[in-house]
């Protein structure tokens, strides 16, 4: 298994318009690829929301980049 990840910076006019979930891996039935996207609030979340090692470096180079 191999894992991905890509990581985006933008603006978006309409947020509510993406379909997201608000908990991880929500919706995910069966054994077909499927992504789910979750916004993460910076100043609440902490790295144990995040399950992936580099989500977590990811997670503190953004809330470093906040200060």
């Amino acid at each position: 298994m191999q894992v991905i990840s890509v990581y985006y910076s933008c603006q978006v006019t309409d947020p509510l318009a993406i379909p997201v979930v608000q908990e991880p891996f929500a919706g995910i039935n069966g054994t077909c690829d499927q992504e789910r996207f979750r916004w993460l609030d910076l100043e609440r979340s902490g790295e144990e929301d995040l399950s992936l090692p580099i989500d977590r470096v990811v997670w503190r180079l953004l809330r470093a980049a906040m200060r």
